[in-house]
């Protein structure tokens, strides 16, 4: 791709990036601007996931201590039970309010969105059970079931009306409105995943195709067919299922309705699918002690050749992909092409004389379950969901799929989030009636899971990583005009196009160079990259790009390489952005990096220069100190730049608050300019004149200028609104309304 930027303008050209004098910030969670002062504290004082020596407890699962259990969302949890839901008041042209919350998480600050507002009952919001079903291709669709009666298992087949069935929502979690009412009774659809307009299902008539964007029946692409679950194979070509009870197994061609056909001994489990290394197989087990005896079936359902692969690998509670699959205990098993089999599981847990692991441990924390899901499959970081007995706090976590070659290790290990799921009873009491369900989006950005910390069962969305960023930036001078070209990042499917910033006039045709580069890239999850070992990947909201690393054992010294494109020879310092409890220290580029103790990030500066020749070179990074950890660096020609932000920008405007009643309940409304840069509203609500805006009080992120606060609880209630920017700058609070019910 190419463009033109006039002459005047100053290009830098680094790992992917623009930069820029700075309004925003290096933390890049959306919703970090969230964060408290004690919530930083909290977040920082956490302990790194650090396997060396458990006896020191620098790892370990987190017990509720009253606000992280349920993120701190205060007006939240005082209002869930509050009446019942006026659905007809919340539609306007067959589009519900929209329901979404935007917050930090505490155990991270990466930013986390409740998609869903359902009263505690038997109804809930439920995800498909299996795989990566319930986002569209390109991000924009998501979809799952509004359900009468939440169940253990997954949605089960409903007829639509107003209120209950196919649920569709924007990407970013607006505009939730039921879809497919002219398909009868259906079950949740399973989206294509190469087409963002399509998804299939099953309803009266047989296997259906769904138009995703109108919300309507496309056409009946095979008549008289049943299914347990639908399932679709990963290149998009085939659907298939089964009956409960086995019988046979069918696969039908989606574009020419062309079926096969092939018998089932007895019943199989749930979760059958295509192999994702070669569709015109089917893999599944026998339940019962077969599976024990004999493992994994897979057989071609066009030719009927059935190859069994004596391996124990239950990946209802894992992934697979083209090359790998991945459980969340943890251990993996790869796919072999040529025999058609899974191989013998690998431990993602390898121990050695230094190693003292004992209960609780991380991989398997107290009377831990959960689910996992492995995306992009050419990559070896998989994302399970692990949920405990409380008091200890279920969680998202994130591994490295591959086991150590040789010698003794542990697999890159940490928290994403926390996803507060209460596993065996809920906040009432009652039996928990909803496993966590995670669905992944196509490039691995935006994770789904269900929760029952409110509700019964509601969808929540994590913010995993942030879209990969164009790479190979050039930049020519041609006359006026610079132009500007890079090439398309290798996971794009939900990236809708590049922007280019401008940037600050200076003085041409030889103005300072400042490559940018992010630490963790240092890290690769091709399926070729070796084992993370002494230098390690994390996760913050705090993070330039969400991730860091860092120096997890005190008896090795860690080392990693990154490659950089320098686009002009010169004498280049080295500026990082570094932490540790107990101080940092990294060589970066041959130079030496000290921070002082702390458990906030600090730009070091390094003392000399490193002499870099023009074109693609490999910078080293290593460190020796334990707990050291590194977010970003430039490399710079001058060696005064202070490094202070990345986008031009000021704080929005805020807007001016209303309020009316509309049904008995309080309706805000608000105006004001919006930001060029807009994203969302905060709508904010106390008991108390006067306070102040926060995470605390919270109660919606609209979309647009109106909310019907259909849960206000009984009295006073005081009302604030804020805009915030993509950046993630919020604008100050409105003035105050108060409504009294």
């Amino acid at each position: 791709m190419r463009v033109m930027l006039m002459a005047g303008t100053l290009v830098v050209i680094g790992a992917g990036f623009l930069e820029a004098e700075e309004v925003v910030g290096y933390e890049s969670g959306l919703a970090t601007h969230m964060l408290l002062a004690e919530d930083r504290e909290r977040l920082a004082k956490l302990p790194l996931q650090d396997l060396v020596d458990q006896r020191k407890g620098r790892y370990t699962h987190i017990q509720d201590d009253g606000v992280m259990g349920h993120w701190g969302l205060d007006a939240i949890r005082s209002r869930q039970d509050i009446g019942e839901k006026p659905y007809k008041l919340l539609l306007t042209d067959g589009v519900y309010q929209t329901e979404r919350v935007i917050f930090p998480d505490l155990g991270t600050g990466v930013t986390m969105m409740k998609l869903s507002d359902t009263p505690y009952g038997e109804a809930g919001d439920e995800l498909f059970y299996f795989g990566k079903a319930c986002w569209n291709a390109d991000g924009s669709v998501m979809t799952w079931m509004r359900s009468r009666k939440a169940g253990l298992w997954g949605p089960a087949a409903q007829k639509g009306d107003d209120v209950y069935g196919v649920l569709l929502s924007d990407g970013d979690g607006t505009r939730p409105r039921i879809a497919f009412q002219d398909a009868g009774t259906v079950k949740v659809p399973i989206c294509h995943p190469t087409d963002p307009g399509l998804a299939y299902s099953v309803s009266e008539e047989g296997l259906i195709e769904l138009d995703l964007r109108t919300g309507t029946k496309r056409r009946v692409v095979k008549e008289g067919l049943r299914a347990w679950w639908l399932k679709l194979s990963p290149d998009g070509r085939y659907a298939g299922s089964t009956s409960y009870r086995g019988g046979k197994f069918w696969v039908v061609e989606l574009k020419t309705g062309k079926m096969w056909t092939f018998p089932l001994e007895t019943r199989i489990h749930d979760s059958y699918r295509f192999v994702p290394g070669d569709t015109d197989w089917i893999m599944f087990w026998y339940e019962g002690g077969r599976f024990r005896t004999e493992g994994i079936v897979c057989t071609n359902f066009k030719t009927g050749r059935t190859v069994t692969s004596k391996v124990r690998f239950d990946w209802n509670h894992g992934d697979v992909g083209r090359f790998l699959g991945v459980h969340c205990s943890p251990y993996i098993t790869e796919w072999n092409g040529t025999t058609k089999q899974w191989g013998a599981m690998k431990s993602l847990k390898q121990f050695g004389p230094r190693f003292t692991d004992s209960a609780p441990d991380y991989a398997n924390p107290v009377r831990a379950g959960g689910y996992l899901q492995h995306w992009p499959d050419d990559q070896l970081w998989a994302y399970p969901t692990r949920y405990t007995a409380r008091p200890w706090l279920s969680e998202v976590q994130c591994i490295f799929a591959k086991p150590f070659a040789k010698g003794y290790g542990r697999v890159n290990y940490f928290r994403i989030c926390f996803s507060n799921h209460r596993r065996e009873t809920d906040r009432k009491g009652a039996k928990s009636i909803v496993l966590s369900r995670p669905n992944i989006s196509f490039d691995g950005t935006k994770l789904l899971h269900n929760s029952n910390v409110f509700g019964r069962c509601e969808v929540y969305m994590t913010v995993l990583r942030k879209p990969l960023p164009p790479r190979d930036l050039k930049g020519v001078w041609k006359g006026p005009a610079v132009e500007l070209s890079w090439t398309t990042p290798k996971y794009h499917q939900e990236i809708r196009g590049a922007m280019v910033v401008p940037l600050v006039n200076m003085p041409v045709p030889a103005p300072p160079l400042r490559i940018f580069a992010e630490a963790e890239e240092a890290v690769p999850a091709d399926l070729r990259a070796p084992s993370p070992d002494a230098i390690w990947v994390n996760v913050s909201g705090t993070a330039s790009n969400l991730y860091y690393i860092w120096q997890r054992r005190a008896d090795e010294p860690g080392k990693v390489t990154l490659r950089v494109n320098v686009p002009r020879a010169g004498d280049y310092t080295v500026i990082a952005r570094m932490k540790g409890k107990d101080g940092a220290a990294f060589t970066v580029a041959g130079q030496s990096l000290e921070a002082a103790p702390g458990d906030a990030w600090q730009w070091v500066r390094s003392p000399g220069t490193v002499k870099l020749a023009a074109g693609e070179r490999t910078i080293t990074i290593e460190s020796s100190k334990h707990g050291s950890c590194l977010d970003c660096f430039y490399l710079s020609t001058d060696a005064n730049f202070e490094p202070k932000g990345r986008i031009v920008t000021t704080t929005p405007d805020k807007p001016t608050l209303d309020a009316t009643s509309v049904g008995g309940y309080p309706k805000l409304s608000w105006q004001g300019a919006k930001d060029e840069r807009f994203h969302y509203y905060n709508l904010y609500c106390s008991r108390q004149a006067g306070f102040t805006p926060g995470r605390a009080t919270l109660i919606a992120s609209p979309d647009g200028t109106e909310f019907l606060d259909w849960q206000t609880l009984p009295g006073r209630n005081y009302y604030r609104v804020t805009q915030v920017t993509l950046d993630g700058l919020e604008s100050a609070p409105s003035n105050e309304v108060s409504v009294q019910k």
